[in-house]
């Protein structure tokens, strides 16, 4: 996968992972004991419950809330390149970075923000983002 694929999704990634959250804490807040109990018809009689509401919790959980976490897993992971590769770059990358990708801004409105020209900009990405891009495949070679 390229580099800049990961910086692409960067805030895409962040804002699913608020969705994911909310949806697990949705799905969990309909799995309560009352449920649980109505589908095994037994009263709960201690802490844990019974092996049948058990049951149940863990197969809802198995189909959404298990897929949902994967998804968050990956979104998590791709973000995880990025904040990893952040600190390695110059202030003045970070800083286009930051805007292009983060703040979602223009080249044009980076450029006249940082008072260099537009292509000027567009080619510094360019060359780390390459730069990026063949380190990885190195990596991705090695190991």
């Amino acid at each position: 996968m390229q580099v800049r694929s990961f910086f692409e999704k960067y805030m895409d990634n962040k804002i699913a992972i608020i969705f994911i959250d909310r949806e697990i804490k949705l799905l969990r807040e309909q799995i309560d004991p009352s449920y649980t109990q109505q589908l095994s018809h037994t009263p709960i009689v201690h802490v844990g419950g019974s092996s049948t509401e058990r049951t149940a919790i863990r197969h809802l959980e198995d189909e959404e809330i298990l897929e949902l976490q994967k998804k968050k897993k990956l979104a998590e992971a791709d973000i995880e390149v990025v904040d990893r590769l952040m600190p390695m770059m110059s202030p003045e990358l970070k800083s286009i970075i930051e805007n292009r990708y983060f703040k979602k801004l223009t080249w044009r409105e980076i450029a006249d923000k940082m008072e260099l020209d537009e292509r000027t900009v567009q080619k510094k990405i360019e060359v780390t983002l390459d730069q990026l891009d063949m380190i990885s495949m190195r990596e991705s070679a090695c190991g």
